[in-house]
């Protein structure tokens, strides 16, 4: 008697002792999903001991997540008797694994299905260390393609293999146009391809490149034909047995164009100062003329008018006296005239000497060398407390004799002066001040303040050269300060200055006057 043909689905059976030897969770379930035989790697696996998992329905036990619906997987097992694909399962513990899954169909003698063979890989961490690296492709992709640096990435045949948005914007051509080209012959103008193959070619054969991973300049190819400068880093990577070329561009045609507009006039500068010298050296001997040359006859017309008041005075008739002061009164302003214009000419020439200066104290010099001015006359001085600035103490101490000389002539008229230094701050800036309550002027014509030469108040009132305020806004200037000023005629006047300076222990408060 023959033996009748084997029972497939009585496989497993005769090698279930073998399948508990896996590591992987192995179980066989009938065709309604129950489970019939569960290997000691499932064991492993879920949690669940062969005893409580035998007779239990495996997609209620594993809270199965199909990746489509379970009719459908099943149909394409009994078409083909078996299927792969990735499920999700809930452990014992109640956490969730990914696994790889293969089905295998088997049957009875009669070729019925019966039962399913499932044999189930933990695949939980790959999976994790996938979305991981999914996560950091995107992320890198995200920020290759916001960069503001055309990105290109070239594999060792020189073929392009990654172009970004900038990349497109900075050459003309589409990321999918240029996949694939050679990078040669799409972005390297044809005076420097040869030499770009000669160092690829160097480099995949001795591992060295003079330029990889440095940056430079070369000039660059766009589609319409027009070449312009690039900085270029490239970098390689290496990719199993060959490499992949990285490279970051940035078009710097307007930097390369403000270079050239910034050589010119620099050169023009250059220039501009050697003239300048030229005219430096006519004004230093403008300088010694007037020095020497222009006072030599001053002095005669002073000494010679002297000499007629001494001797011929008493003799003369009251109007050729009167003409005899009025030629040693110009004299006199000529002089001051004079002076004034050289100090004018020797500031603008002078380097700054400066150091630490306490300010208070200059303004107590400068009043003690103005006293004669003051003498018979009533002024509430109103002197603040002041800081130490950094500044040149000789050309400052020359503001503040201007600034208030100028401010005990125009407060003469006043029966009581009031004259005040202090420091405000605006926005933030140290800002210095002397004002006063004097004869003031129409600020329709403050443009003409410090000009020089320019006079605000008629010579017969007010004494001056007009040469004053100007050499006070030069050296303010020179300081890398402002100066303004604020008047009302009658209601008096305030000069406002800064040093160039900030100064962080100065007083926070809006206004300092008095010692307050």
């Amino acid at each position: 008697m023959t033996e009748g043909p084997r029972n497939q689905a009585d496989t497993w059976r005769e090698n279930a002792a073998l399948l508990n030897l896996t590591h992987d969770s192995i179980f066989v379930r009938d065709m309604n999903g129950r489970i019939l035989f569960w290997n000691r790697g499932a064991e492993e696996t879920y949690g669940w001991s062969r005893a409580e998992a035998l007779e239990k329905v495996v997609q209620v036990l594993l809270s199965t997540e199909f990746p489509k619906p379970l009719e459908q997987i099943e149909a394409d097992v009994l078409e083909n008797g078996r299927w792969e694909g990735e499920l999700v399962h809930r452990r014992r513990d109640g956490t969730h694994i990914v696994v790889a899954s293969r089905w295998a169909l088997q049957r009875d003698a009669r070729g019925a299905p019966v039962e399913i063979l499932e044999t189930n890989n933990d695949i939980t961490s790959r999976k994790q260390a996938e979305e991981v690296l999914r996560e950091s492709e995107e992320r890198n992709r995200a920020i290759v393609e916001t960069a503001h640096e055309a990105f290109i990435a070239m594999d060792a045949r020189g073929r392009i293999t990654d172009w970004n948005h900038q990349a497109e914007v900075t050459f003309g051509w589409s990321r999918a146009e240029a996949m694939g080209r050679h990078l040669v012959e799409t972005i390297i103008p044809p005076q420097y391809r040869e030499a770009h193959r000669r160092g690829l070619q160097h480099f995949l054969a001795t591992g060295q490149g003079p330029v990889l991973g440095k940056r430079f300049e070369i000039k660059a190819l766009g589609r319409d034909g027009h070449e312009f400068p690039v900085e270029l880093t490239i970098t390689p990577v290496r990719v199993g047995s060959t490499y992949i070329f990285n490279a970051f561009l940035h078009n710097i045609t307007v930097r390369k164009q403000a270079e050239e507009v910034l050589a010119g006039q620099k050169a023009a500068l250059a220039r501009t100062n050697v003239e300048l010298a030229a005219a430096n050296k006519e004004l230093e001997a403008f300088t010694y003329s007037v020095s020497h040359d222009l006072r030599t006859p001053l002095r005669h017309i002073g000494g010679f008018s002297q000499i007629l008041e001494e001797e011929f005075g008493p003799r003369m008739d009251p109007a050729a006296q009167q003409s005899l002061r009025y030629i040693q009164k110009g004299v006199q302003e000529m002089g001051q005239l004079i002076d004034d214009l050289l100090n004018l000419g020797r500031i603008g020439r002078q380097t700054l000497r400066e150091r630490p200066t306490e300010l208070n104290l200059l303004v107590e010099a400068v009043l003690a060398d103005l006293k004669p001015e003051t003498e018979r006359r009533q002024i509430e001085w109103k002197i603040g407390q002041l800081p130490s600035v950094k500044c040149d103490p000789g050309l400052v101490k020359l503001v503040f004799v201007n600034l208030l000389s100028n401010a005990i002539k125009f407060t003469r008229h006043q029966e009581r002066a009031i004259i005040e230094v202090g420091q405000i701050r605006v926005k933030g800036e140290q800002v210095f001040f002397v004002r006063d309550n004097g004869v003031g002027f129409n600020m329709r014509y403050v443009d003409k303040l410090f000009g020089i030469f320019q006079r605000l108040h008629r010579q017969d009132d007010f004494e001056g050269t007009g040469v004053g305020l100007a050499n006070v806004r030069r050296i303010i200037h020179k300081h890398g300060g402002r100066i303004w000023a604020e008047a009302e005629p009658y209601k008096g006047a305030a000069f406002y200055f800064t040093l160039g300076i900030s100064q962080e222990n100065s007083l926070e408060k809006s206004m300092v006057v008095g010692g307050e």
